[in-house]
């Protein structure tokens, strides 16, 4: 038996999980952006085209821009620091700290609905610390989206990350 649960939106009263479908389906219609085969959550926890265009143009990022954009960065758990915060943003964005090289880090976005399995029940401070996470997808092609939840991380070695390999290594 599988059971799944639908993380929704409440108006006006932050997230909550639950199993009904019925109320998970009228959450999504109200709350995210739908397309032909799925539903993504793009609209309201990562950034606007807007908001990417002006990531993507800023020259402080310039360096760790380049490492962003990696593939290879997918499934991965590095440490990382919270870089900016904007109280009215989606997301936070944060920086790499694990790399060889200082030109090896990259900047990553922390939606905020990722930060911990408590919904608002618990907030971690994340300001002057180094937390580890989990990149979860490279966003638009060009920045990672990590989450910090701990339950995540520990399983982080079972995650298939590329379905190109999955699938080589079932033919092979």
């Amino acid at each position: 038996m599988l059971k799944a649960y639908v993380l929704f939106k409440k108006a006006d009263k932050g997230l909550a999980l639950t199993m009904s479908k019925k109320k998970g389906a009228e959450a999504a219609e109200g709350s995210t952006v739908r397309t032909d085969k799925h539903v993504t959550l793009d609209a309201n926890f990562l950034p606007s085209d807007l908001a990417m265009d002006e990531i993507m143009a800023d020259a402080k990022y310039g360096t760790l821009l380049k490492a962003s954009r990696e593939p290879a960065l997918v499934g991965e758990v590095f440490t990382f620091r919270l870089l900016e915060t904007d109280p009215e943003a989606s997301f936070f964005m944060v920086k790499s700290l694990d790399a060889s090289k200082k030109s090896k880090n990259f900047i990553a976005l922390l939606p905020k609905c990722l930060l911990t399995s408590f919904g608002d029940f618990f907030k971690p401070s994340l300001e002057g610390t180094e937390f580890k996470g989990l990149v979860l997808e490279i966003f638009r092609d060009s920045l990672p989206v990590v989450s910090i939840q701990s339950e995540l991380i520990q399983l982080a070695a079972d995650i298939p990350c590329n379905p190109k390999e999955e699938m080589e290594l079932a033919s092979g």
